[in-house]
């Protein structure tokens, strides 16, 4: 026996509009081109400029023509600038052991205003790109700037005991980035005491931050490690 069709009030489909689905159309088309566009939008402009560190050195003016009006190829700066970071860690590693690059520190050290930036851009750039779990111990959460208000920080080393005896009570030194460049942001000392972990890996809270909580990390796969701030459940 052939099935026929039932013929229900109210469970006829509805009927989509034309403007409903050019609306439809609209919005899935600005979901696949805005994010893509503006990816490579900031990617070429990040690429142009640092193209242009060492390019715009590199001219030939041989080749000066309407797409060449200024001699440079576009890209040579780019393959210069990784050659040169190439040939830096190759000479860096051959000297490791002969104590050159101790030397090289200790001048740079000892120049007042070098000294800052130098120490400040070392450590950043470890924490975020040769993978050291020591500079960063933890994702903790901090009331910045006003109590009520949970910004993610990262927690890197203690601070010398003198600033914690100034102060009274035993501070943690946290890093505060910004989004959506994590790599940017406020050094805090506070109380640790006002600092809760968090089960968050480096790599989950940099997402986060850096797409502005739109990024959401996974559940922790061990959720029973990380206890409520309330403490246990009463029995």
């Amino acid at each position: 026996m052939k099935d026929e069709p039932l013929d229900m009030p109210g469970f006829a489909p509805p009927r989509v509009g034309a403007w409903a689905r050019l609306r439809s159309y609209f919005l899935t088309g600005l979901l696949v081109l805005g994010p893509t566009t503006i990816t490579l939008f900031v990617l070429f402009r990040f690429l142009w400029i640092l193209d242009g560190l060492l390019g715009r050195y590199i001219k030939f003016p041989a080749l000066v023509t309407a797409w060449l009006p200024e001699g440079r190829i576009p890209g040579l700066g780019i393959l210069a600038m990784f050659l040169l970071v190439m040939f830096a860690g190759f000479v860096a590693s051959s000297l490791a052991g002969t104590g050159a690059l101790a030397a090289w520190e200790r001048v740079l050290t000892r120049l007042p205003l070098a000294r800052i930036i130098y120490s400040a851009t070392k450590g950043l750039g470890e924490a975020f790109l040769s993978g050291r779990r020591t500079a960063f111990r933890q994702v903790v959460l901090v009331e910045y700037p006003r109590p009520g208000v949970w910004v993610i920080g990262f927690r890197s080393s203690d601070p010398p005991q003198a600033l914690s005896a100034a102060a009274g009570v035993t501070l943690v030194s946290v890093f505060v980035p910004n989004t959506p460049n994590p790599t940017s942001g406020y050094f805090r000392l506070v109380p640790e005491s006002s600092v809760r972990p968090v089960d968050l890996t480096i790599e989950q809270a940099v997402k986060l931050i850096a797409s502005a909580g739109v990024v959401q990390t996974p559940a922790s796969p061990n959720p029973e490690k990380t206890a409520p701030p309330h403490g246990p459940d009463p029995v």
